[in-house]
């Protein structure tokens, strides 16, 4: 691996990060997961960063929430509480494709 940072963008609930793709990412990397919990295998990523391969994580998904797991005892790990659309640009965009969206359906 090269990347530095791997963020992580998707919609799918299916896992797609477990041992093998860690073991991929560059030594010393961080891994963000803003998608969807159960994207990643979070044991793998505890033991992955426990071990030393990976820096670190910032986690706003989880596979059961609220977030009860091993990845509290990490210090190079922040955890958020699925509050990562909560910016302000974020929510005002998100009200405006419901609105267009409602529009959209009236019209048919």
């Amino acid at each position: 691996g090269w990347a530095d940072i791997i963020t992580i963008h998707v919609s799918t609930k299916d896992k797609l990060l477990g041992k093998k793709e860690f073991e991929m990412m560059k030594k010393g990397s961080w891994l963000v997961n803003v998608a969807r919990g159960g994207v990643i295998d979070e044991k793998v990523l505890y033991e992955s960063i426990k071990k030393g391969h990976l820096a670190g994580a910032a986690i706003d998904v989880f596979e059961q929430e609220p977030y009860n797991g091993i990845l509290k005892e990490l210090d190079n790990v922040i955890l958020t509480p699925h509050i990562g659309s909560y910016a302000i640009e974020s929510r005002i965009e998100m009200e405006r494709r419901a609105v267009m969206n409602l529009l959209r359906g009236l019209e048919e």
